[in-house]
């Protein structure tokens, strides 16, 4: 028998489960195959706990709570999908969308965005807002990360990871509420070796690749697994290519393990610290290239 700590038993949708102190309400519902939705939380980030979508409801507790910063306690019961669970998610899509300018058709990150899949899922069909949606004037972050900030949901996961995983911390929030922008605090560039992965974590399109925008819709790609010749000897990469065109759009990651979607971010996890995003360049010849690049 091992010597750490007890198991924990609180129950997700009435589904028993154990974990150990300290888990997560988020990690005691993955563990039972449970997904709650999120737009600020990642594993490998600290917890933010500001964009309320991972909202569940306890049982005693008068309002739902956030599941990414919750821990567990014994006997917890937690339900995700109650009715005032429900509620409270179509509330938090409401707000985010006040703002939120309504481009999907010409946004590179459209068909591959989390804002867009969990308004589908859990948003209503109409908006009570009427007010003029905010301007933000876009920032200009070096020369392969472009930015259309007034997509921003403001989930600072670009802002954690500059700092915690880059090291760099050049990245911040200025001013409150509504009025909260994402920016360097003295309009420098943000170059960190590992920039690049910003714009996978980035759950809407306000942080996308100058090179990429554009060139095509995500849904048009398709994912060639190969070998790159790069800072890191025989790392393995997941290319993505336009399909059925003949001048396609490929960009080249540094992933773990071949053959996954670089948006797939529970499967990136590992990255970070491990490995470097490249450039995304632009290359004619679609699969030629790919072949010339892994030769």
């Amino acid at each position: 028998m091992s010597g750490g700590p007890p198991l924990t038993r609180v129950f997700i949708n009435d589904i028993e489960v154990y974990v150990p102190p300290n888990t997560t309400v988020l990690e005691a519902a993955e563990k039972v195959g449970v997904q709650v939705p999120r737009f600020c939380y990642h594993p490998e980030l600290s917890i933010a706990g500001n964009c309320r979508m991972c909202l569940v409801e306890i049982e005693r507790t008068p309002k739902p709570v956030a599941s990414c910063a919750m821990p567990v306690m014994k006997d917890m019961k937690v339900y995700t999908d109650s009715p005032l669970v429900k509620k409270a998610r179509e509330a938090v899509i409401e707000f985010l969308l006040l703002n939120h300018p309504l481009d999907c058709p010409i946004c590179d990150q459209g068909g591959e965005c989390d804002l867009q899949d969990q308004t589908m899922i859990y948003g209503s069909d109409r908006s009570r807002f009427y007010e003029p949606k905010r301007g933000v004037e876009d920032k200009n972050l070096g020369p392969f990360i472009k930015t259309i900030m007034t997509r921003c949901i403001h989930c600072t996961r670009c802002v954690r990871f500059a700092e915690e995983v880059a090291g760099v911390p050049d990245l911040g929030t200025t001013n409150r509420g509504r009025e909260t922008e994402i920016g360097t605090y003295i309009g420098k560039a943000f170059e960190s070796e590992v920039s690049g992965n910003v714009i996978d974590l980035c759950p809407v399109g306000a942080i996308t690749h100058k090179q990429y925008a554009f060139k095509g819709a995500p849904l048009t790609a398709g994912l060639l697994p190969t070998l790159v010749r790069s800072s890191v000897p025989s790392s393995a990469e997941a290319v993505m290519s336009r399909r059925a065109l003949s001048c396609s759009f490929t960009s080249v990651f540094h992933l773990q393990k071949a053959g996954m979607r670089p948006k797939d971010l529970q499967k990136v996890t590992s990255v970070f610290k491990k490995a470097v995003v490249l450039p995304m360049a632009v290359f004619a010849g679609g699969a030629a290239a790919v072949a010339a690049m892994s030769a």
